[in-house]
Protein backbone atom coordinates (compact mmCIF):
# COMPACT_ATOMS: atom_id res chain seq x y z
CA UNK A 1 0.00 0.00 0.00
CA UNK A 2 1.16 3.60 -0.95
CA UNK A 3 0.86 5.07 2.60
CA UNK A 4 0.70 8.84 2.98
CA UNK A 5 0.01 11.35 5.65
CA UNK A 6 -2.66 12.88 2.90
CA UNK A 7 -4.29 9.38 3.56
CA UNK A 8 -4.71 9.20 7.03
CA UNK A 9 -8.28 9.14 6.87
CA UNK A 10 -8.81 6.82 3.89
CA UNK A 11 -6.41 3.68 5.32
CA UNK A 12 -7.97 4.52 8.53
CA UNK A 13 -11.13 4.03 7.77
CA UNK A 14 -9.85 1.02 6.09
CA UNK A 15 -9.01 -0.40 8.72
CA UNK A 16 -11.73 0.30 11.02
CA UNK A 17 -14.28 -1.76 8.59
CA UNK A 18 -12.12 -4.69 8.82
CA UNK A 19 -11.79 -4.53 12.19
CA UNK A 20 -15.84 -3.59 12.37
CA UNK A 21 -16.23 -6.59 9.74
CA UNK A 22 -13.58 -9.28 12.01
CA UNK A 23 -15.53 -8.39 15.13
CA UNK A 24 -18.90 -8.59 13.46
CA UNK A 25 -17.86 -12.12 12.17
CA UNK A 26 -16.81 -13.61 15.11
CA UNK A 27 -20.01 -12.44 16.84
CA UNK A 28 -22.94 -13.11 14.06
CA UNK A 29 -21.13 -16.83 12.36
CA UNK A 30 -22.28 -18.96 15.54
CA UNK A 31 -25.48 -17.58 15.11
CA UNK A 32 -25.29 -18.64 11.34
CA UNK A 33 -24.86 -15.19 9.99
CA UNK A 34 -21.93 -14.75 7.37
CA UNK A 35 -19.81 -11.71 7.16
CA UNK A 36 -17.61 -10.85 3.76
CA UNK A 37 -15.05 -8.16 4.24
CA UNK A 38 -13.71 -6.78 0.78
CA UNK A 39 -10.24 -6.27 0.70
CA UNK A 40 -9.27 -3.93 -2.64
CA UNK A 41 -5.99 -3.53 -4.25
CA UNK A 42 -6.40 -0.94 -7.19
CA UNK A 43 -9.58 -1.07 -8.88
CA UNK A 44 -10.59 1.11 -11.97
CA UNK A 45 -12.54 3.74 -10.33
CA UNK A 46 -12.70 7.55 -10.68
CA UNK A 47 -11.12 7.80 -7.53
CA UNK A 48 -8.16 9.29 -8.55
CA UNK A 49 -10.38 11.77 -10.32
CA UNK A 50 -12.80 12.91 -7.50
CA UNK A 51 -10.67 12.14 -4.67
CA UNK A 52 -9.25 15.56 -2.43
CA UNK A 53 -6.93 16.17 0.01
CA UNK A 54 -7.31 18.71 2.62
CA UNK A 55 -4.03 21.09 3.14
CA UNK A 56 -2.56 19.98 0.90
CA UNK A 57 -2.01 23.36 -2.06
CA UNK A 58 -2.83 22.14 -5.45
CA UNK A 59 -0.21 22.35 -7.20
CA UNK A 60 1.66 20.01 -4.63
CA UNK A 61 -1.05 17.73 -4.92
CA UNK A 62 0.87 15.57 -7.15
CA UNK A 63 3.94 14.88 -4.68
CA UNK A 64 1.62 13.39 -2.42
CA UNK A 65 0.12 10.28 -4.74
CA UNK A 66 2.40 7.43 -4.78
CA UNK A 67 1.45 3.94 -5.34
CA UNK A 68 3.68 1.06 -5.08
CA UNK A 69 4.54 -0.82 -8.82
CA UNK A 70 2.63 -3.73 -6.84
CA UNK A 71 -0.01 -2.14 -7.41
CA UNK A 72 0.11 -1.39 -11.42
CA UNK A 73 -2.50 -4.05 -12.17
CA UNK A 74 -5.69 -2.46 -11.62
CA UNK A 75 -8.84 -5.15 -12.14
CA UNK A 76 -12.24 -3.78 -13.30
CA UNK A 77 -15.51 -3.57 -11.32
CA UNK A 78 -17.16 -6.45 -12.49
CA UNK A 79 -14.10 -8.75 -11.67
CA UNK A 80 -14.39 -7.42 -7.85
CA UNK A 81 -18.60 -7.72 -7.86
CA UNK A 82 -18.36 -11.15 -9.26
CA UNK A 83 -15.69 -12.13 -6.18
CA UNK A 84 -18.15 -10.58 -3.31
CA UNK A 85 -21.01 -12.30 -4.90
CA UNK A 86 -19.01 -15.63 -4.95
CA UNK A 87 -17.27 -15.00 -1.49
CA UNK A 88 -20.58 -14.27 0.07
CA UNK A 89 -22.21 -17.47 -1.64
CA UNK A 90 -19.77 -19.65 0.27
CA UNK A 91 -19.35 -17.68 3.60
CA UNK A 92 -15.93 -16.75 2.71
CA UNK A 93 -14.81 -13.86 5.17
CA UNK A 94 -11.89 -11.91 3.48
CA UNK A 95 -12.05 -11.31 -0.05
CA UNK A 96 -8.85 -9.70 -1.78
CA UNK A 97 -8.87 -8.45 -5.79
CA UNK A 98 -4.93 -9.19 -6.14
CA UNK A 99 -3.67 -12.57 -4.65
CA UNK A 100 -0.69 -11.05 -3.43
CA UNK A 101 -2.62 -8.73 -1.51
CA UNK A 102 -3.56 -11.83 0.66
CA UNK A 103 -0.27 -13.17 0.85
CA UNK A 104 0.88 -9.76 2.26
CA UNK A 105 -1.78 -9.81 4.78
CA UNK A 106 -0.98 -13.11 6.13
CA UNK A 107 3.07 -12.48 6.17
CA UNK A 108 2.11 -9.04 7.85
CA UNK A 109 0.03 -10.86 10.59
CA UNK A 110 2.78 -12.99 11.17
CA UNK A 111 5.54 -10.38 11.61
CA UNK A 112 4.17 -6.78 11.74
CA UNK A 113 7.66 -4.91 12.60
CA UNK A 114 9.94 -6.95 9.44
CA UNK A 115 6.05 -6.00 7.15
CA UNK A 116 6.29 -1.76 8.80
CA UNK A 117 9.71 -1.72 8.05
CA UNK A 118 9.72 -2.84 4.33
CA UNK A 119 6.62 -1.16 3.60
CA UNK A 120 8.17 2.25 5.09
CA UNK A 121 11.83 1.57 3.25
CA UNK A 122 10.49 0.52 -0.51
CA UNK A 123 8.45 4.19 -0.18
CA UNK A 124 9.53 7.61 -1.14
CA UNK A 125 9.80 9.83 1.82
CA UNK A 126 6.18 11.77 2.25
CA UNK A 127 7.21 15.46 0.97
CA UNK A 128 6.85 18.07 3.48
CA UNK A 129 4.75 21.29 3.35
CA UNK A 130 6.31 23.99 3.85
Amino acid sequence: MGLHMGRRPYITSKFAAYGLSEVLARRLRPHGIGVTVLCPGLVTTNLGETARMSGVPQERAGEWFYLPPDMADAVEPGFVGTLVADAIEANTFAVFTHPEDAERFRTWRLDIESSLALAIGTSPPPPTLR
